[in-house]
C-alpha cells in the first residue's frame, strides 16, 4: 500500500525525528512455496505463514546551518537493536533500520535532504525478566552449600570417633592425613596467583590459609572448626580476585584439589581413618569450589557462546566426576539444584551473544577481512586474538570471527 502523508507532522524513530515523511509504502505477505509437478496443469501451493512487515519510508529532514539533524538521522539508522517507529497515525514498535540513502547533491535551495530509510519488523529480543532473579538463587544456593559442607564435615567427624573412640590413635591418624596441607596450601597459593585478576582480597586469602596451616595439629581436635577453616578459606576467594572471571580460574583449579594417602601403609583401622579424613577434605573443598564456579559462572562477562559453553562443559565434567555415595542427601539435592539454576541462567545469557564462524579467505589483510564483516574495526583486536594469526597483513584459510 502506498499513503500519503504530507501533512503529517514529526514521525520518529527511536524518539528522533525522521523530519518530513513525503511517502511511505509498508508491505506485509504471506510466504508461499509452490510445488509443481509434471504433466499437472496445477500447482500445489503451500502456506508458510506471513514474512516480516517492511517499511520503506521517502522523506526529507531540514538542515540549514549544519548537518547534526541528519547525523543524529544517520546514528539510529545504522546502531544495533530494534525501536518503536512512529508515523502519526500508526506506531509499528520492533523496528530494525535496515539502512539510510542520502545523497547530499539532493539538498534544496531552502536545505531540505531528501533521504530513503527502510525497517524491518523483528521478534522481541528474547529475554529472561528473572534473569538478575536467577543469579541471586544461584548465589543463595551457593552458600548452602557452604553451610551444608560444614554440617556434613562436622557430623562425618563424629561418626568417626564413634567408630574410633581412641582418641589419641584417630587424631594421629588425621594428622597423618592432614600432613600434606602445608604442601597443598603452597599448591593452592600457586595456582591462585597464576589467575589474572588478583585483588587486594588476596592478602587476606594468603592469610587465611597460612593460619589454617598453622594450626592444622590444633583444628583436628575441633571438627567443627576445622570445617569453619575449610569453608572460610574457600569463601575468602571472592575478595581475592576482581572479576567472576577471575574468581572462575581459580575456583576451577580448586575442584581438582586432592589430598593423596595412597602411599600409607598401616592397620587397616588407621588406613581407614586416614581414608575417610581425605574423603571428608576432598569432597569439602571440590563441592565447595564447584559450587563457587557456578556462582562466578552465571557473573561472567562472555564474549561469545562458545566461551560460555566451554565453561558449562567443565561443570559438568566436574559436577559427573563427584562420588555421590560420599555426599550426604540434602548435599547433593542443593548441589544439583545449583547445578540446573545456573544452566537455565546460562541459558538464557547465551541467547544474547555471538557465536564464532568459520570463514574461507584467500590472501586478504586482517583489518580488510574485519571491516568487510563489520563495517568497521571495532572487533580487530578481538578477531586478531580469535586467529593468533603470526601475520596479520595477509591472511589465507579458515579465519574465525564473532556473529
Amino acid at each position: 500500500m502506498s499513503i500519503n502523508t504530507n501533512n503529517f507532522a514529526e514521525p520518529t524513530y527511536k524518539g528522533v525525528s525522521l523530519g518530513r515523511v513525503i511517502s511511505y509504502s509498508a508491505s506485509h505477505k504471506k510466504k508461499l512455496s509452490t510445488h509443481e509437478f509434471p504433466n499437472r496443469d496445477r500447482a500445489y501451493v503451500e502456506e508458510l505463514g506471513l514474512s516480516a512487515l517492511s517499511i520503506s519510508i521517502q522523506g526529507e529532514i531540514y538542515v540549514p546551518q549544519n548537518n547534526k539533524a541528519i547525523l543524529d538521522l544517520t546514528k539510529i539508522a545504522t546502531e544495533e537493536g530494534s525501536g518503536e517507529l512512529i508515523l502519526e497515525r500508526e506506531k509499528f514498535i520492533n523496528m530494525v533500520c535496515g539502512g539510510i540513502d542520502i545523497n547530499p547533491s539532493l539538498i534544496t535551495a531552502i536545505g531540505m535532504q531528501p533521504y530513503t530509510i527502510t525497517f524491518i519488523q523483528t521478534e522481541p529480543t528474547i529475554t529472561s525478566t528473572n534473569n538478575d532473579v536467577n543469579v541471586g538463587y544461584v548465589e543463595r544456593l551457593k552458600n548452602r552449600v557452604f553451610t551444608q559442607n560444614k554440617t556434613a564435615f562436622i557430623n562425618k567427624k563424629a561418626a568417626l570417633l564413634a567408630k574410633y573412640p581412641t582418641l589419641s590413635k584417630n587424631i594421629a591418624a588425621t594428622k597423618d592425613a592432614l600432613a600434606s596441607i602445608p604442601k597443598i596450601s603452597s599448591e593452592m597459593l600457586s595456582l591462585a596467583k597464576t589467575v589474572q585478576g588478583s585483588a587486594s582480597g588476596f592478602s587476606e586469602f594468603t592469610n587465611t590459609l597460612n593460619v589454617f596451616v598453622a594450626n592444622a595439629g590444633t583444628l583436628i581436635n575441633s571438627p567443627s572448626v576445622l570445617a569453619e577453616s575449610i569453608g572460610f578459606s574457600m569463601a575468602s576467594l571472592e575478595t581475592a580476585f576482581d572479576g567472576a572471571l577471575a574468581l572462575f580460574g581459580v575456583s576451577k583449579s580448586m575442584t581438582s584439589f586432592q589430598v593423596n594417602t595412597d602411599a600409607y601403609y598401616g592397620t587397616s583401622s588407621t588406613k581407614d581413618i586416614i581414608d575417610t579424613n581425605r574423603n571428608l577434605i576432598n569432597d569439602n573443598i571440590v563441592t565447595t569450589a564447584l559450587a563457587q564456579c557456578y556462582f562466578a559462572s552465571v557473573n561472567i562477562d562472555y564474549e561469545s557462546v562458545q566461551d560460555l559453553e566451554d565453561n558449562r562443559i567443565f561443570l559438568e565434567s566436574v559436577y559427573e566426576s563427584l562420588d555421590i555415595e560420599r555426599l550426604d542427601e540434602d548435599l547433593y539435592q542443593t548441589l544439583n539444584e545449583l547445578r540446573v539454576i545456573a544452566n537455565k541462567t546460562l541459558d538464557n545469557i547465551a541467547l544474547q551473544l555471538p557465536s564464532i564462524a568459520t570463514y574461507d579467505i584467500t590472501q586478504r589483510p586482517l583489518a580488510r577481512f574485519v571491516y568487510g564483516l563489520y563495517g568497521n574495526l571495532d572487533n580487530l583486536d578481538l578477531t586478531d586474538t580469535l586467529n593468533n594469526a603470526k601475520d596479520v597483513s595477509m591472511l589465507s584459510g579458515e579465519v574465525l570471527a564473532l556473529v
